[in-house]
C-alpha cells in the first residue's frame, strides 16, 4: 500500500550535474542536512513534471530512468549520498514532490546509485493554446508559478517573431491575431519588441503582471500564427493512402477544392507534391452532399508543377458545388526509387522510406550531406532541406520496414535520388541498424519568403 509522506520530510529539492540548471539527477535534502538521491524504479514523466513544477520550471521534458537490460553510469553520474525513496508514483495534479505517494518507507530501497532518477524541465516560459492548427493559438506566458495571457493592446508582428523563435519556430510569426478573453491572469501588457530579441522578457513592456489595458471582461488577448511546417495536401477516404478526395490547406484554412475542369494536369501535381511520380484524376470515392469549407476554383495546371499552388487559377463565384466536381485522384502505383515520408502528421518531414523492387523500405546513412537533403526534399516536391529547424534523426519514431538502401552521397543538383552518385542498395541485410535511418524535415514552399521576412 501507498503510504503519503508527512510535510516534513523533506525540507529541498535540487538537480545535480546537469549540463543546465534545468536538468539533473534529482536530489533531496534530508532532516540531517543530506542530500539523498531518488530510484528510478517506476519513475515516469508525471513524477518529472511535480520536480520541474516544485522547482519553477513550466513542465518537463524526459524522465530520466536508467535501463536495467544494460547498467551503467547513469546519465547525470551517481549520487554519493543516501538512496532516501524509492517506488515514487505522483499523480498530474500534484504540485510538490512530498504530496506524492512511494511504495516504500523513507530510507528504504532496494537500488543501487547506478538507478539514480534525473529530469530533464522545459525552459521555454512561453506557449500557444486553443488553436485550431499545432502553429496557431492564444498566446500564454509562464511567470510566477502560473500560466497567463498577453494584452493584445499594441501587440505587433515584431513581438510575435520574437514569441515564435522563443518558442523553437527560426522563422518567426506569419500573422498576428486577437482572441477572446479568458479566465486566466494578464501577465504582460504593452509590449514593445524590436523583432530581434531572444525573448519576450528582453523586451520593453508594462512589467510582469501590470496589466493596464485588459482589466475589461470585453479585452482582446494576443495571438499568433507562427512560421512552422504545415500539411499542404492530404488524401481522405481512399482505399490506400494514394488516393482519395484532396483536402487542401492554406495558410490555415484547409478544405475541399470544387473544380468543373479537374483533370490529370492538376492530378500529377497533387500526386508529386505528395511523393509520387504519377498520377490521374480517377474518382473513387462516392460523395453525397458536400459541406465545410470549399475553395471554388478553376486551375489550370500545365503538369510540371511541383506543388498545386505555382499552378495558375480563378475564382468561382458559386456558393454550391456538385459532389462530381470535388477533387479527387490516385497516384501511383510507386515505381523504384520513389520515396515518402512517415512517422510524422505533417507532409514535409519524417523518416525516409524508399521504394525498390516491389516492397517499401528505409535508407539509412551514418552522415547524410545537406546536397542529399536537398535532393530528398526536391524529389518530394518542396522547395529543398530546411536547416533552420534543428532536430536529430530520433525525432521520429524509427521504422520497422527492412533497410534497403545502407548509404546515399549526392552532388545536389539531382532531380531523384536514383541519380546520385552513391546508391548502396542492400536486401533488407545491412550493418547499418535502425537507428541510422534517415529523417528529414524540408521547406514547404508556401513557408520559403514572407511579407515581414526580413524583420527575423
Amino acid at each position: 500500500m501507498r503510504k503519503e509522506w508527512l510535510s516534513n520530510v523533506m525540507r529541498s529539492l535540487r538537480l545535480v550535474n546537469g549540463s543546465t540548471p534545468a536538468e539533473g539527477r534529482v536530489e533531496v535534502l534530508t532532516e540531517s542536512g543530506e542530500w539523498g538521491t531518488v530510484c528510478d524504479d517506476n519513475w515516469g514523466i508525471a513524477d518529472a513534471r511535480v520536480v520541474c513544477r516544485e522547482l519553477g520550471y513550466p513542465d518537463a521534458l524526459e524522465a530520466v530512468v536508467n535501463s536495467a537490460s544494460s547498467p551503467g553510469e547513469p546519465r547525470f553520474g551517481r549520487g554519493s549520498g543516501p538512496i532516501v525513496l524509492d517506488g515514487v508514483y505522483c499523480s498530474e495534479e500534484k504540485t510538490l514532490l512530498r504530496h506524492c505517494s512511494v511504495t516504500k518507507e523513507w530510507g528504504v530501497n532496494d537500488c543501487s546509485h547506478a538507478e539514480d532518477a534525473g529530469v530533464i524541465c522545459k525552459t521555454k516560459a512561453v506557449r500557444m493554446v486553443d488553436g485550431g492548427y499545432p502553429d496557431e493559438g492564444r498566446v500564454e506566458v509562464f511567470y510566477g508559478g502560473t500560466w497567463g495571457t498577453i494584452c493584445a493592446h499594441e501587440w505587433s508582428i515584431e513581438d510575435a517573431h520574437v514569441f515564435c523563435r522563443q518558442l523553437g519556430h527560426p522563422l518567426g510569426a506569419r500573422s498576428i491575431k486577437t482572441v477572446p478573453s479568458v479566465d486566466t491572469p494578464v501577465l504582460l501588457d504593452g509590449l514593445q519588441c524590436n523583432g530581434s530579441e531572444a525573448s519576450l522578457s528582453d523586451c520593453p513592456s508594462s512589467g510582469w503582471a501590470n496589466n493596464e489595458n485588459c482589466n475589461a471582461e470585453s479585452a482582446q488577448m494576443a495571438g499568433v500564427v507562427c512560421n512552422v511546417p504545415s500539411t499542404v495536401v492530404e488524401l481522405l477516404s481512399g482505399s490506400s493512402s494514394r488516393d482519395g478526395i484532396v483536402r487542401y490547406r492554406e495558410d490555415t484554412i484547409s478544405g475541399l477544392i470544387c473544380d468543373q475542369d479537374w483533370g490529370e494536369k492538376e492530378a500529377a501535381v497533387i500526386c508529386r507534391q505528395s511523393g509520387y511520380a504519377h498520377g490521374n484524376s480517377t474518382k473513387l470515392v462516392s460523395l453525397g452532399s458536400v459541406s465545410g469549407k470549399i475553395f471554388f476554383r478553376d486551375y489550370q495546371c500545365d503538369g510540371t508543377e511541383t506543388q498545386l499552388s505555382d499552378c495558375p487559377f480563378t475564382t468561382r463565384s458559386i456558393t454550391k458545388c456538385d459532389s462530381n466536381q470535388i477533387a479527387q485522384v490516385t497516384c501511383g502505383p510507386p515505381k523504384d526509387y520513389d520515396i515518402r515520408f512517415a512517422g510524422s502528421k505533417y507532409s514535409e518531414q519524417g523518416r525516409v522510406e524508399v521504394f525498390l523492387a516491389g516492397r517499401w523500405g528505409v535508407i539509412t546513412d551514418g552522415y547524410v550531406t545537406y546536397s542529399t537533403r536537398n535532393v530528398i526534399c526536391r524529389q518530394m516536391g518542396y522547395a529543398g532541406y530546411n536547416s533552420d529547424y534543428t532536430f536529430d534523426r530520433k525525432s521520429f519514431p524509427r521504422g520497422t520496414l527492412p533497410i534497403l538502401i545502407e548509404n546515399l552521397g549526392c552532388i545536389g543538383d539531382e532531380l531523384r535520388i536514383n541519380d546520385c552518385y552513391e546508391i548502396d542498395v542492400v536486401d533488407g541485410q545491412s550493418s547499418r541498424t535502425h537507428e541510422d535511418e534517415v529523417a528529414i524535415i524540408c521547406y514547404p514552399y508556401g513557408n520559403r519568403v514572407y511579407t515581414s521576412f526580413d524583420l527575423i
